[in-house]
């Protein structure tokens, strides 16, 4: 469940090293049943509607053929709207986790209610 409070806790993945986040570092993201806020050090850069979706993507088996696992998608804002894929494990929250495979980066927060 995504509601409640989640801080970001590293960003990994690309060619670049991982960035670690101290507890209290006020980078957060917040949902509500229907809203988010998002925070960076403590200040509030971001806030609107959300909408968790469910998606779609490709596991390539062989150069011939591939899989589909269907993931959650959660957009952000309205027009035009920023979506990313989620995992959501217990208490850990990442945001692109496919982004690593692509060459990209990962956010992973931890909840922080």
């Amino acid at each position: 469940m995504i509601l409640g409070s989640w801080e970001l806790s590293k960003v990994y993945g690309g060619s670049e090293p991982d960035d670690l986040y101290t507890p209290g570092n006020g980078n957060m993201l917040k949902f509500t049943a229907d809203r988010y806020e998002q925070l960076v050090k403590f200040d509030l850069i971001m806030s609107g509607g959300y909408q968790l979706l469910k998606d779609s993507i490709s596991t390539m088996v062989s150069p011939d053929s591939s899989l589909y696992d269907v993931v959650d998608k959660i957009c952000l804002g309205n027009a035009p709207p920023d979506c990313h894929l989620i995992k959501i494990d217990g208490n850990t929250l990442v945001l692109d986790f496919a982004a690593p495979d692509a060459g990209g980066r990962a956010k992973l927060y931890l909840r922080n209610d």
